[in-house]
């Protein structure tokens, strides 16, 4: 073969490899790499439900809100007779005021000075929804306890987005924690909440503390979710450090006291569909599934043209 010829066919392979990547490309802009969320909601409860969509892999999480719990189930292939699942459960029970013994979270040593139960507290729920900048739809869930005292704010998205600065995925719920208006008297300096943690009977719960943050986390062979929490809150519009104590399945969350405390957890899950789970925050929504697919293309394209230069010389 003259090297007229092979730079010709060196110049047509490139082109049909970069007509094929094109072609993927369009048809990946294509996909509804998003989560569908539907929700039903009454007076004083919610069901949320986020399905993702167009992947080779569907799952699904419920996020309900009932009487002050919170309950997560997530079902790894809606597809499947009999998917793996698992269901975390967090309830808002107490809200307490103690004096602190010096190390900024509750423990044995402290002094309670009151105590708020909140089993039999309803809740008020308002709801909004808005169209994001980069596309998707963002819903917000306030329910506020009687009085106004306790307020937890769910935002749940279709596709990635920041919330407060918080970047989350589609397989994320934002949680933000507001305590308002709570009697601060007796020498207490600081406030308690304290949440009863419950998973099936498959799945462990573990408390984990990485960089800024702390998180619980539910295992569950190859499955698993987490509840996650900055370090530091907002108190009077001041940044203060967080305190937790995990003990007896319960999270006590201790806060210095203020008139309002402004706290902004994450309750996510580990997504069977990589692209609307936590790799969203890495980049562009396409970018990872282009890339295997070019790889992919580009591999079986350049294999194919070695088999056939092989058969020419034989």
């Amino acid at each position: 073969m003259s090297s007229g010829t092979r730079m010709l066919a060196l110049l047509s392979l490139a082109a049909v490899i970069a007509m094929i990547v094109a072609a993927f490309s369009t048809a990946a802009d294509e996909i509804e790499l998003e989560r569908e969320v539907s929700i039903s909601e009454e007076s004083d409860s919610f069901h949320a439900v986020s399905d993702s969509q167009g992947f080779n892999v569907n799952d699904r999480f419920d996020l309900i809100f009932d009487d002050g719990t919170v309950s997560l189930w997530y079902t790894e292939d809606t597809s499947a007779s009999d998917p793996p699942s698992w269901e975390l459960d967090l309830a808002f029970e107490t809200l307490f005021t103690f004096e602190d013994n010096g190390n900024d979270r509750y423990d044995g040593e402290d002094i309670i000075v009151n105590t708020l139960e909140l089993d039999d507290t309803t809740y008020s729920l308002t709801h909004s929804a808005t169209i994001l900048p980069d596309g998707g739809n963002k819903t917000t869930i306030t329910a506020s306890s009687e009085g106004g005292i306790l307020t937890l704010v769910f935002v749940i998205t279709t596709s990635p987005t920041s919330v407060d600065t918080v970047a989350i995925s589609p397989s994320d719920v934002k949680l933000d924690i507001r305590i308002s208006g709570l009697d601060i008297q007796g020498g207490a300096d600081h406030v308690g909440l304290g949440i009863s943690v419950d998973a099936d009977l498959e799945s462990s719960v573990d408390l984990e503390e990485v960089d800024d943050s702390s998180q619980l986390n539910l295992t569950q062979s190859s499955l698993g979710g987490f509840f996650r929490w900055a370090d530091s809150a907002f108190v009077d519009g001041v940044q203060r450090p967080v305190g937790a104590t995990w003990f007896d399945e319960t999270l006590t969350l201790s806060y210095p006291s203020g008139q309002l405390v402004v706290h902004d957890p994450i309750i996510g899950i580990r997504s069977m569909a990589p692209l609307s789970g936590s790799l969203v925050k890495l980049g562009p929504i396409g970018e990872p599934l282009l890339y295997g697919l070019g790889l992919a293309l580009a591999t079986g394209v350049i294999l194919g043209a070695v088999a056939i230069r092989t058969r020419k010389n034989h």
